[in-house]
């Protein structure tokens, strides 16, 4: 049996079909100012636009990357939403993520995947900087960072971690800017895949690489 997980921040199992699932609901909660989590309105079907291909911010995105940058787009077109452009410096701190990840393993002690060898992120968000700094500590990207990640026990593909994230509500909201992420423009996008692994790392700044 394949086991998939996601992590976002919560945790959600599932056995139909014969897979089990883990979330941790996607970021929340924002530093300066807070944004809480809202009760969704209906959505209106949005007008469908065509998909624009995203500018590669350099070479320094991955051909794994870029697919699940255009992939990612793609889906938002079809509610109505911008592209993203891809960034050298997320896509840097999503690769670095993936190989941390694939390193440790399964996170332990309360701990879930948007965690690092320096620091624990747990489902009640005590400690945000340990995802929202990455950035700027890693690049020369200053924005706080958000995160979509996702594990399987096979081998991840850039499909399957679109498909997943599109399955979970708390990523999708992020993806495509539902819910608390309503308000948020974001202006930056990178990624990365491994083995087991894939992370999705939004910013509300322009790259700065």
């Amino acid at each position: 049996m394949e086991t998939i997980k996601l992590s976002c921040v919560q945790t959600m199992e599932t056995s139909d079909p014969p897979m089990e699932m883990e979330t941790s609901d996607p970021p929340m909660e924002m530093p300066d100012p807070v944004v809480e989590a809202t009760t969704e309105a209906p959505m209106e079907t949005p007008m469908e636009t065509p998909a624009e291909p995203a500018p590669s911010g350099g070479s320094g995105c991955s051909a794994e990357a870029m697919e699940v940058i255009r992939l990612l787009n793609e889906y938002r077109a079809e509610n109505g939403l911008p592209s993203i452009p891809a960034s050298k410096s997320l896509c840097t701190v999503a690769d670095t993520h993936v190989s941390q990840s694939q390193a440790m393993g399964d996170p332990q002690d309360g701990c879930n995947m948007h965690s690092w060898q320096d620091c624990c992120y747990t489902s009640d968000h005590a400690n945000m900087g340990c995802m929202q700094d990455k950035p700027k500590e890693l690049t020369c990207y200053q924005a706080p960072g958000f995160e979509n990640s996702a594990w399987t026990s096979g081998t991840m593909t850039p499909q399957d971690a679109i498909d997943m994230w599109k399955g979970s509500p708390g990523h999708n909201r992020v993806m495509i800017n539902q819910g608390t992420w309503s308000d948020m423009e974001w202006k930056a996008v990178g990624a990365a895949v491994g083995q087991n692994y894939a992370h999705l790392w939004f910013g509300a700044e322009p790259d700065c690489a």
